[in-house]
């Protein structure tokens, strides 16, 4: 995939690397997904979930209930590493996403300590989570229900809609009113605000009952310079779509 940095490709090597030579991994009932395949499905040919965001991609699938764990990049072509989420698409929020570890290494580590005596002692696999999520935190600039919040650059001040206001946008209006709105944030340079309202539709499952979703957070994300997300964006929701 174009677009992708090189720190991202560095973590994504190491995690081929730790993931093919781990002894703990061998004994888990997780396999190896489609590290950043462009489109909607991974290697494996499964199909990415409706309500997953477009920034994780697969790293580890689990043989049910769609679990799996992601890199999560905000920008693939920022040269940070990424951190790694814990998503389970089929579990109610918050249980949905989960940030487990602050870069690939880390995440290793984590996969390493599976079901030895330090994991079970709760403390440190979760102190590993919590410093990640709080690392995440002081970079985060609109918090979103996932959990997980957008990280942007500073941009002009523009009105959110409430979460009570978003349960509103229902009927034949809701399509046009989020279109509209899309374009309306992104005139008043905004893009980061409208990700963070697309992402509470799409966490909660509603992106799919608007018309035209897809083409608009594809806006955003070319507005943010982040097109490897809106190619992602425009093959998932096409695939649900045509299956529907």
């Amino acid at each position: 995939m174009s677009g992708i940095s090189a720190a991202v490709r560095a973590a994504v090597r190491a995690l081929k690397v730790g993931l093919r030579t781990s002894k703990a991994f061998s004994k888990e009932p997780w396999a190896p997904a489609g590290l950043l395949s462009d489109g909607g499905e991974d290697e494996s040919g499964m199909p990415r979930y409706a309500n997953v965001p477009p920034e994780a991609f697969p790293i580890l699938r689990s043989r049910q209930e769609g679990a799996h764990y992601a890199l999560w990049l905000d920008d693939p072509a920022a040269n940070v590493d990424p951190p790694v989420v814990e998503v389970r698409p089929k579990s109610g929020l918050p249980e949905t996403l989960r940030i487990v570890a602050r870069n690939a290494q880390e995440f290793l580590q984590v996969i390493e300590t599976s079901g030895t005596r330090r994991q079970k002692s709760r403390s440190w696999t979760e102190k590993v989570g919590e410093r990640a999520a709080l690392e995440r935190a002081r970079r985060v600039r609109y918090p979103t229900i996932d959990g997980l919040g957008v990280v942007c650059p500073p941009e002009a001040a523009a009105e959110r809609p409430t979460l009570s206001e978003l349960g509103g946008w229902t009927g034949p209006e809701w399509s046009r009113l989020f279109r509209g709105s899309v374009e309306r944030w992104l005139k008043e340079g905004a893009p980061g605000l409208a990700l963070a309202v697309a992402r509470d539709l799409l966490i909660t499952g509603r992106a799919l009952q608007i018309d035209g979703f897809e083409r608009s957070l594809a806006q955003v994300y070319h507005r943010l310079g982040r097109a490897p997300l809106a190619r992602v964006t425009l093959s998932t929701y096409d695939w649900h779509r045509r299956m529907a």
